[in-house]
């Protein structure tokens, strides 16, 4: 209609811009940190019980910090086949990339030499080496850390035990020759001992349900054999049963603590 007034609009826009927002500068941030502990760094598994002491200093940037200086040995012991070894030396420091290292020796005489177990390379992931002084085989060193004299002068069931004790210094416990027996029967235990008279024994079991293994021992020749029997009632009592083919039985409970 005449009466309604006509209006002209005109859209104003801003004018528009393909340039991408300037990304913030990323915030960096430095590091200045220092660490000092005297006797309070502790390293223990592998048979290790170490008590380290030293400091480190953290500099650089957060996003690439850069670790020096490391911790020596205190004191501590090094057990393998139960026996207790002396430090040659010990320490802990930390590579190019951060990651601390263990840098450990420990000696023993043991018969006519002097065995030396070096304990080298990552924390996470540690290579054990066994040498002598002087140089010998491993095997020959294994047997006297374990039987006091060489491989000619020990029975085949030591050889065997010499054997296992290399396969778990070299970190494949288990993985030795009766490691693989024991696989390859589908059984949890399996190992070969001598016996007071100097015979053998073979001793093999498994856990037939949570908490009871089963059992036998059978001695070489006319030794006899026996079967065993042991069923966790609790987490520190259990019991245990023996019987054999020459009316040698026997029941028991023992009562075991882990501390």
């Amino acid at each position: 209609p005449q009466s309604v007034a006509t209006l002209e609009v005109e859209e104003e826009r801003g004018g528009a811009t393909d340039d991408e927002p300037t990304p913030a500068d990323p915030i960096t941030t430095n590091l200045d940190i220092r660490v000092n502990a005297p006797d309070r760094i502790f390293v223990r598994g592998l048979g290790l019980d170490m008590t380290l002491g030293g400091g480190i200093t953290v500099e650089g940037t957060a996003a690439d910090p850069l670790i020096s200086g490391g911790f020596d040995l205190v004191q501590g012991r090094l057990d393998v086949a139960g026996q207790t070894w002396n430090f040659n030396r010990g320490g802990l420091a930390f590579n190019a990339q951060g990651s601390p290292e263990l840098d450990v020796a420990a000696s023993r005489d043991v018969g006519d030499i002097t065995a030396i177990i070096a304990v080298e390379g990552p924390v996470s992931g540690p290579a054990i080496s066994l040498t002598s002084e002087p140089p010998m085989a491993q095997g020959e060193i294994a047997s006297r850390i374990l039987f006091g004299e060489g491989m000619g002068g020990i029975t085949a069931v030591q050889a065997v035990q010499a054997t296992e004790l290399l396969a778990t210094l070299q970190g494949n416990s288990g993985r030795g020759v009766l490691g693989t027996a024991r696989e390859t029967l589908g059984i949890d235990q399996l190992s070969v001992d001598q016996t007071a008279d100097g015979g053998a024994s073979v001793s093999a079991g498994t856990y037939v349900s949570d908490g009871v293994f089963i059992g036998v021992n059978q001695g070489v020749g006319d030794v006899g054999s026996e079967v065993e029997i042991e069923v966790d009632i609790t987490d520190t009592i259990k019991f245990e049963g023996t019987t054999g083919n020459r009316n040698n039985s026997r029941v028991g409970i023992s009562v075991e603590w882990d501390y």
